[in-house]
């Protein structure tokens, strides 16, 4: 009887252990899901901004004519305020943060857009949308070319 008593406890603290194992692996999957979860939110927010911003251009295009619209921009980089919205030259800002920090549906977004004149009919724009997780920073870029249409 004597050595039953002493394998209940051995059984008792190995069982113990294995829960605490299995309890310790859901955890961290559940934190792996959630980093996640919270990647996939800010890339589709950052990926919701740069359309905002090239649907902007689009506007302005056709708001505005193509002569009007190509020669208010010159090879530079630019920054959006989603607040007005606009586009302004990057000289605007103070030189230590870029581009003002942009917040949609609660996330912080650093928007800014590099224009270059391919030709006097063809803007090119890379709409580059960052933002800080942790002490990294993450970018999406969203490549454009905006054409004069051809009637």
């Amino acid at each position: 009887m004597k050595n039953q008593h002493g394998n209940t406890l051995i059984e008792l603290l190995i069982a113990t252990f294995i829960v605490g194992m299995v309890l310790t692996g859901v955890a961290i999957s559940l934190t792996y899901s959630i980093q996640r979860e919270a990647i996939s939110r800010y890339r589709e927010g950052a990926t919701s901004m740069a359309q905002e911003i090239s649907e902007y251009f689009l506007l302005e295009r056709a708001q505005q004519g193509w002569r009007s619209f190509a020669d208010g921009y010159s090879n530079g980089t630019y920054c959006y305020d989603a607040s007005v919205p606009e586009v302004t030259p990057q000289t605007t800002y103070p030189s230590v943060q870029p581009c003002a920090v942009a917040t949609t549906t609660g996330m912080d977004f650093s928007p800014s857009i590099e224009i270059t004149k391919v030709s006097p009919s063809q803007l090119h724009a890379d709409i580059t949308i960052s933002w800080e997780v942790d002490t990294d920073v993450k970018t999406y870029v969203l490549k454009q070319d905006y054409f004069e249409r051809e009637y």
